[in-house]
């Protein structure tokens, strides 16, 4: 039995399909629940990442409209589709293939190699598919001479009547193999699209339900920060009635509670707290880390570079990642909750127990925090 000639160009469907599929669901995490920009080839199948100005929820954006249209042109085959259908793919190959030359090989790049193999493998399907493109045909049976009056030969008179019916001209044409193929693709392609719909119902109800959760995790973050602002006035009442009441003192109570002022604000206007604090402070935004102090660097081994952009959770040991999940079921919870202890792990490779003071804060129109360390000692 013969191979079927329809499994090789089924092959740029299914891989567009994927990686539709895959970008989809990436999109829906990263931009609803705030995850780490990972993997990393998904920002780099276009050459807008070239650009200053675009960040990466512009980038993936266009990466998945890319994806999609060439899902598009794959679902039902035609040679215009085939030829038009080169465009985003040698835009998604010139994304590539610019991190690839410009980037020395490593491991962190196999996902680049692999993807990059895979859409070579797309247009060498789709330019033989277009070199052997057949029409379909339908083969018709040729029409059988009709004999002239004169040229009729004398019928016997046991021969059977001629039935009226069974004029040649009657005769219906037959599909060829061809057909037969062509008929069957077309059954696969709207099975797919069967498949493709009931996929994208399951993903609306997936989001809806991922609404309900963020309204919920966002009304329970304005009740802390409410509880917080009304803590703070709390605080500052009682310094300003010990102001009152302690005339002698007014000087050192107002530094102090300058001090507590600006590292409560619920925004951050320069890098002062950062440049200027002795302590080890950090700005962490959706875990990754967006400023640190150099004194947090240093304490870590590291340079400022290395941790900025950088997520948090790779500096922790599995105990200290242990004390972050219990901190973050109870924030979730609605338990208030400030500090936690952990064990940072250095570019030496040494454990350092530390406890990390939380405080909310915007950072570039979104919300961020605080985050400042102060190291336990071992008897602690």
């Amino acid at each position: 039995m013969k191979p079927s000639p329809d499994i090789p160009w089924l092959y740029p469907s299914c891989v567009f399909l994927f990686f539709s599929i895959f970008l989809s669901v990436k999109f829906i995490f990263i931009f609803f629940f705030r995850t780490a920009y990972e993997p990393e080839f998904l920002f780099k199948l276009n050459p807008f990442y070239l650009l200053s100005g675009v960040d990466n929820i512009q980038l993936l954006s266009i990466s998945l409209v890319l994806i999609l249209v060439n899902t598009f042109l794959h679902l039902r085959v035609t040679k215009r589709r085939l030829l038009y259908s080169f465009l985003p793919t040698s835009v998604m190959l010139f994304g590539l293939g610019y991190t690839m030359i410009s980037k020395e090989i490593g491991i962190l790049y196999v996902f680049h190699y692999v993807v990059f193999g895979c859409l070579l493998a797309v247009v060498l399907v789709d330019y033989n598919h277009i070199l052997n493109w057949r029409e379909p045909s339908v083969i018709i049976p040729e029409k059988k001479s009709i004999p002239l009056a004169h040229e009729k030969k004398p019928r016997g008179l046991l021969s059977k009547p001629h039935r009226v019916g069974s004029s040649p001209f009657g005769l219906e044409p037959r599909p060829t193999a061809q057909m037969d193929s062509l008929l069957k693709q077309k059954e696969s392609y709207e099975v797919l699209l069967q498949n493709m719909q009931a996929l994208s119902d399951l993903l609306e109800r997936k989001t809806m339900k991922l609404q309900t959760m963020e309204n919920d995790i966002e009304k329970r973050r304005e009740n802390l920060i409410h509880q917080e602002e009304m803590l703070i006035d709390r605080l500052q009442f009682y310094l300003q009635s010990k102001e009152m009441s302690h005339g002698g003192g007014n000087d050192r109570l107002q530094e102090g509670s300058l001090s507590d002022r600006v590292l409560m604000k619920d925004t951050i206007k320069n890098r002062l707290i950062i440049d200027q604090s002795p302590d080890c402070v950090a700005i962490v935004q959706r875990g990754i880390l967006k400023e640190v102090s150099n004194s947090l660097a240093n304490l870590l081994g590291y340079q400022i570079n290395e941790l900025v952009n950088k997520n948090l959770f790779v500096f922790f040991t599995s105990e200290g990642m242990n004390n972050v999940k219990r901190y973050c079921e109870g924030r979730l919870k609605g338990i208030t909750l400030s500090s936690y202890r952990t064990v940072f792990l250095s570019k030496n490779y040494t454990q350092i127990p530390a406890e990390i003071i939380v405080q909310p804060t915007i950072y570039h129109g979104e919300p961020a925090e605080i985050l400042i360390v102060k190291g336990i000692k071992s008897g602690n």
